[in-house]
């Protein structure tokens, strides 16, 4: 689905009902730029002082955790680096192979 979004096949609506996603935009620590957690459905809070182009960024990042099941029980008892630095490979990945380029 997240590779159907950079390719623009889809919208960011459609990904996030398709995953019951509600995005919160807030003021956060500037160390913060977003943060993804469930319950009952999936919230995405991003940081809302940040650009466009890092809010997007951090977007997808999120989306990865979504799309990757991260917030799965089984993964939370996971090491978080290792979550993180698969949602950055993940969206790495299909930047380098998609059609979009976020800028």
């Amino acid at each position: 689905m997240l590779r159907a979004l950079l390719n623009e096949e889809i919208t960011q609506d459609e990904f996030t009902r398709f995953y019951d996603i509600t995005i919160i935009c807030k003021k956060l620590p500037k160390y913060v730029w977003g943060f993804t957690f469930k319950k009952k459905r999936i919230y995405v809070v991003i940081n809302s002082s940040l650009g466009e182009k890092n809010r997007k960024l951090t977007l997808l990042h999120e989306f990865a955790h979504v799309e990757l099941h991260h917030l799965d029980k089984e993964f939370v008892k996971a090491k978080i680096q290792g979550m993180e630095d698969e949602a950055d490979n993940y969206i790495e990945f299909l930047l380098n192979n998609s059609d979009e380029k976020v800028c």
